[in-house]
């Protein structure tokens, strides 16, 4: 059992972050495509990025020439293109926050040419991307894959970005697994069959879970990882909003629904560091020393962590009893299940408003009580 008497100071005072929370809580059931609510919550990360690239045009650290240029460029798409470039993990992670403040002027300039070098390469795309019979787009631009999201119906976006670039950056995962190489093309194209077919199977098992993953995948990072290089896995990482990685994915032991499964995780913590991207997050550095062991991956985990967790497992297990794969399903639910029964006993609950708010209690206590095996 969990010993979240050890689990303190949790700083949730905007109570924008805890609606948002809430919100996310009733996505993950899956009853219903809640377009409305992921739109919002999409529509203020938009305006944020927005006027954080408006800050970093008016800091003095940015030469004037690459200054002009950029404006420039700019002058040359709608915002619905600039959006789509600013959402770009690789660079949103400048400017959540102020991000580029932390960093050397050579650092700061670097950074604003990477927004111009992507703008001039979207700008000097002329010919169309080819299509093949299952959907799966491949641009001029080697470094630029696309999923294409035209067989999945109406859906508010048509691809998402997958990258196996050798450039770009992918922060260090505390839990190791840190040496990624990229595939060969030829070895691509097979995992590109794998996360369509991937992708298909979270549309035919839920609508709302389907939009909800490309709602809040940006882009799937594909590499090798040679420090366990027989173990599938997948990350995400805060300061790149969007960003899921997965690990290995070309392993024959790697089905389509674990590929399926990690994608719809890695979206959930995307969709929580989104409601944080605007300053709030949902613990403060206090807690960070606080640790307690994961009922479902046996890590030790410290309090924000922790949450996520239980975020993610809510909703893989709201997923997982939709899907039609009903052996697979059976073990991994009473897996889930068995992890939120061993959450703290409600007689200690009156002990916990010195430990979490009474809000997140509330949202952690109602996805417990919902995740029942029946």
């Amino acid at each position: 059992m969990l010993n979240l008497a050890l689990i303190r100071a949790i700083n949730v005072d905007d109570i924008r972050l805890v609606n948002d929370l809430e919100v996310i809580r009733l996505n993950l059931t899956w009853k219903s495509d809640n377009r409305l609510e992921i739109r919002d919550l999409i529509y203020r990360y938009d305006e944020y990025l927005l006027n954080a690239i408006e800050i970093l045009t008016e800091d003095k650290s940015i030469s004037k020439e690459s200054n002009r240029l950029f404006i420039e460029l700019l002058s040359c798409l709608t915002k619905n293109e600039i959006l789509h470039i600013l959402r770009n993990p690789i660079l949103s992670r400048y400017l959540i926050d102020e991000e580029w403040r932390k960093y050397p002027e050579s650092a700061v300039n670097s950074a604003f040419d990477l927004f111009s070098e992507t703008i001039t390469r979207k700008l000097a795309k002329i010919n169309s991307p080819k299509s093949n019979r299952i959907g799966l787009n491949n641009l001029i631009d080697e470094r630029e894959i696309y999923l294409s999201t035209s067989s999945f119906g109406n859906l508010d976006r048509n691809s998402i970005s997958i990258d196996n670039g050798k450039k770009n950056y992918i922060p260090l995962m505390n839990r190791g697994g840190n040496s990624l190489f990229p595939y060969s093309r030829i070895e691509v194209d097979g995992i590109l069959l794998k996360l369509h077919s991937s992708f298909r199977e979270i549309f035919d098992t839920s609508q709302a879970a389907h939009h909800y993953t490309f709602s809040f995948t940006e882009a799937l990072f594909v590499r090798k990882e040679l420090e366990f290089p027989e173990k599938f896995s997948s990350g995400s990482f805060r300061r790149h909003v969007g960003l899921s990685l997965l690990c290995n994915p070309h392993l024959e032991s790697v089905s389509i629904s674990d590929c399926a499964s990690s994608i719809v995780h890695e979206a959930i913590h995307s969709n929580i560091y989104m409601a944080e991207a605007f300053g709030q997050t949902i613990t403060d550095a206090s807690s960070n020393d606080l640790s307690c062991l994961s009922p479902w991956s046996g890590s030790l985990l410290n309090l924000d962590s922790f949450i996520q967790a239980c975020f993610v497992w809510f909703g893989l297990f709201n997923y997982w009893r939709l899907s039609e794969l009903k052996e697979e399903s059976k073990d991994t639910i009473e897996f889930i299940t068995k992890g939120f029964a061993s959450l703290p006993s409600k007689t200690v609950e009156k002990h916990m408003s010195n430990i979490l708010t009474p809000d997140v209690v509330d949202i952690i206590r109602s996805m417990e009580a919902e995740a029942k095996y029946v």
